[in-house]
């Protein structure tokens, strides 16, 4: 799997976002593994279209087998109106780089689990439980959908399966 960002890129994310303490004390293998683990978790999710065959790398100018989720080769419906009825046609979508907001919702999921990757409530919902009591104390846990980051999931909402179809 080749990295869609690397930890100087994402730490030069965290230096414009607050509350990412966590991100700024933790260590070079911990930011790595973070980072690693966030785009294991970005790339499972379910997305529209199927994965570009060729990746072109922005940074450094060359062309490779894509094996990772982004980028991503979809269809999207192109509304035109020819007289007075409408008319539908599909226009495939390439783009041959990794959009900046799946580059951000890995540093998001990084973040995430950084915060909350040992967090007892994160293992037993991992576990599949949904909900547990200690004493008066009683917890519901709703689904996480595969990714602790809310704002990671929000960032991808435009490439996931069951959400508006993109039209240009």
């Amino acid at each position: 799997m080749a990295a869609y960002i690397t930890p100087a890129l994402a730490t030069t994310y965290f230096s414009t976002r607050l509350y990412a303490e966590k991100w700024t004390a933790a260590t070079a293998a911990e930011k790595l593994a973070a980072l690693t683990m966030a785009q294991a978790a970005v790339d499972a999710q379910p997305y529209i279209g199927i994965r570009a065959s060729v990746v072109q790398a922005p940074t450094y100018g060359y062309s490779s087998a894509n094996e990772n989720a982004f980028p991503r080769y979809y269809e999207v419906r192109r509304d035109s109106f020819s007289g007075s009825y409408p008319t539908f046609e599909s226009v495939p979508v390439t783009g041959l780089i990794v959009p900046q907001s799946v580059l951000d919702a890995v540093c998001e999921e990084a973040l995430a689990l950084l915060k909350y990757g040992e967090n007892e409530r994160v293992r037993l919902q991992e576990q599949g439980v949904v909900s547990a009591s200690r004493g008066d104390l009683h917890e519901v846990y709703a689904p996480r959908h595969g990714l602790l980051s809310p704002r990671a999931r929000e960032l991808l909402r435009p490439w996931m399966m069951g959400s508006v179809p993109l039209t240009t």
